[in-house]
């Protein structure tokens, strides 16, 4: 059957493209002043009354044209008929899809505007006509690194060599191709951070132990590969019967991230495994401060694979998108770029990757891809310069800030600058006052009904939160527009408020954290002190222990070095609620002296440090756990004392000293605490019986 029969046909058969599509015309004419070949096969018009242009194809080699005149058809009604653009459909029916379903599916994910696949299935015999919609390829986007990696620890360079090996031979067993292999030497071998996890977690649980062995790793690996499909990935787990249907049933009705996510794990899970003395799951976000940490050398990256074949993919790229600065699925919520603005295909796929990073942020997705359209528009002819910074760590971004950074280094915040001549735009983005805060409590209670644990277990997977910018605005703070033009000498600034650019005075970003900071000491002195004592540098406890074993470094004692101990302590006295729940739960531990034959109060550099330490925290009373495994008190007590092992209170003695610090450390704390004389008196009572007995 002809094309012209085929279209004839479909013309009074429209019903079976489409209820309610009107034929408008068949071979309607549009002038071919844009190199079109002036007529499209049916135009038709919907039930909202948008233009539809059916464009038919018969033949393999019709098809392969089809897509070059799609675009000239579209401008041609627009112009033809005073069209916009969101009101022209394109439907492409076609009887032959093999040669097409590739460039039509990529056509689709690139084009802005609608269009519709059908499949023609047409009766010789009897003229009729039937279609079904064409269901479009899922499209590799190219190189896009999993953001869930594989970390394994190894104790010395032969068990890291026989890991790489292992390595190789699993991901070819399990089908994977296309993955590299981020190797860190560590400059002073360390605990494995996954055992220090376990560790802290049993001794939550059953209590300290004073003579576990000491395990030292000298090697960290991380093992990423390049994403896959669903499809791909359900395909790779068919092998294992019932590791499939276990995991098919738990992805039904979630998102498609936590989809690819759980489909991940579960294909790094399959046998056989690599060898490692230690392994845990890793994120961008951990990548990142792994890479950051003087201890860590990242000495090398294998590539296999679409990797290895790629020679311009140099190692610098590699660490760039390892540590999620692509705008990955999850992770560190970076993206930096440096493109044209001229370039289609950079500026879609930059679109994209922070309609991916800012999917659970309208604020600020919807504003900056409305920006990089403006830029578009007024400097079509200069270089984007983009910067974006999107943790969504909710409560986390307080900690982080104030813990860690310097600055903004982990507040969101977004940067982008065009210029032309003696014209420049900046767009920028940065958190601002919005409201008085909810109080910590309720903000816990709101978002986390297990409590702080349920919060502190969000680090687990870097810390991502979607609801991230509702719990902000219960925090106080809002995500802020702000614009920037400079032209010759003169430059204004904007604020962004009800959907209006609006003059402002030079915000100073930096004094408006500040002044939040000011107006919500109580709040951020919660936040800093109950997620902080569970901080453990490289992980955080999920529970608060019945005990907390403050451990002191030999090396720490030797340099007279309190920062760290103290850094601490402190958090139990900036929150009210965290000081009650840890009353007697303190002890310390001084490590690196289970060789020597002395009594720890009976070395100097330790009897030095621990007077230290008590003029500095004088609340010793009131924290430390009387009955523990290391008798922190009786221990501290004893460094005072000279001539004999037995606590006996003299006057203007040193032990007086320590006593007198303490007792009025105690009833200071007490008093801002709001507790009776009578319950201060019991904790008095107590630590004098304590002390004083043999």
């Amino acid at each position: 059957m002809k094309e012209s029969e085929i279209r004839d046909i479909l013309a009074v058969n429209l019903h079976v493209i489409e209820d309610g599509l009107i034929l408008q015309e068949k071979e309607q004419y549009i002038p071919n002043d844009l190199g079109t070949k002036g007529f499209i096969d049916i135009y038709a018009q919907d039930t909202k009354g948008n233009h539809v242009l059916i464009e038919l194809k018969r033949s393999k080699p019709a098809t392969r044209e089809t897509l070059h005149e799609i675009l000239k058809y579209v401008e041609g009604v627009k112009l033809h008929f005073g069209a916009r653009e969101d009101e022209v459909r394109v439907i492409i029916a076609s009887t032959e899809w093999s040669e097409l379903i590739v460039p039509y599916s990529r056509f689709l994910s690139m084009a802005n505007i609608s269009i519709t696949g059908m499949k023609l299935n047409i009766d010789d015999t009897s003229n009729s006509i039937t279609a079904e919609k064409v269901v479009p390829l899922k499209i590799n986007e190219g190189r896009f690194i999993a953001p869930w990696y594989e970390i394994f620890w190894y104790k010395n360079f032969d068990n890291l060599s026989k890991g790489i090996k292992t390595i190789k031979e699993s991901y070819i067993e399990k089908k994977i191709n296309d993955y590299i292999i981020a190797i860190f030497e560590l400059k002073n071998s360390i605990p494995s951070i996954p055992h220090e996890k376990r560790k802290s977690a049993l001794e939550a649980i059953f209590g300290p132990s004073k003579n576990s062995k000491l395990e030292l790793y000298s090697y960290v690996i991380f093992c990423a590969s390049q994403i896959r499909t669903v499809q791909q990935y359900t395909d790779l787990l068919e092998s294992c019967n019932d590791i499939y249907e276990e995991t098919i049933s738990i992805i039904e009705d979630i998102d498609e991230v936590e989809k690819l996510c759980i489909l991940h794990e579960a294909v790094s899970g399959l046998e056989p495994l690599p060898y490692s003395d230690d392994g845990e799951i890793g994120y961008p976000a951990k990548f990142h401060d792994y890479f950051n940490n003087e201890n860590f050398i990242l000495t090398e990256i294998i590539k296999f694979g679409a990797f290895e074949r790629n020679k311009l993919l140099t190692k610098d790229i590699l660490i760039e998108e390892l540590k999620g600065f692509n705008g990955s699925l999850s992770g560190s919520g970076h993206i930096k770029k440096n493109i044209s603005l001229s370039d289609i295909s950079h500026i879609t796929a930059l679109k994209k990757e922070i309609e991916i990073l800012l999917k659970d942020n309208n604020i600020w997705c919807e504003r900056i891809i409305r920006n990089i359209d403006n830029l578009q528009h007024e400097f079509p002819n200069s270089s984007l310069d983009f910067h974006l910074f999107n943790p969504s760590t909710g409560i986390f971004t307080i900690y982080n800030t104030l813990s860690k950074g310097s600055n903004f280094e982990y507040m969101p915040n977004y940067f982008m600058k065009a210029s032309s001549d003696n014209k420049k735009r900046i767009y920028f983005g940065a958190l601002d006052i919005f409201r008085p805060p909810l109080k910590f409590n309720d903000i816990i209670n709101k978002y986390y009904p297990y409590g702080i644990s349920e919060l502190v277990s969000s680090t687990t997977w870097g810390g991502y939160d979607n609801r991230d910018v509702d719990i902000l605005e219960n925090l106080g703070l809002i995500y802020k527009n702000y614009r920037c033009d400079i032209e010759s000498e003169k430059t204004i600034f904007f604020v962004m408020n009800d959907g209006r650019w609006r003059n402002c005075e030079p915000p100073n970003l930096l004094n408006n954290f500040q002044n939040y900071l000011n107006s919500s000491t109580k709040l951020i002195n919660e936040i800093m002190a109950e997620i902080g004592i569970r901080d453990n540098g490289s992980f955080f406890e999920h529970c608060l222990p019945d005990v907390l074993v403050i451990k002191i470094s030999r090396e720490e004692v030797e340099t007279n070095d309190l920062t760290r101990v103290l850094s601490k302590l402190e958090y139990l006295i900036m929150s009210d609620n965290l000081a009650l729940k840890m009353r007697r739960k303190i002890e310390f531990s001084f490590d690196g002296y289970n060789h020597d034959i002395r009594e720890l109060y009976e070395i100097e550099e330790v009897r030095n440090y621990v007077i230290n330490l008590s003029e500095a925290f004088p609340y010793l009373f009131f924290f430390t756990k009387l009955d523990g495994n290391y008798g922190t008190l009786k221990v501290f007590a004893n460094c005072y004392i000279k001539s004999d092992k037995k606590i006996v209170l003299d006057n203007y003695s040193p032990l007086e000293i320590f006593m007198t610090q303490q007792f009025e450390g105690l009833n200071e704390l007490t008093d801002r605490l709001s507790l009776s004389e009578e319950e201060n008196k019991i904790i008095s009572e107590e630590t004098i019986e304590y002390l004083f007995s043999d």
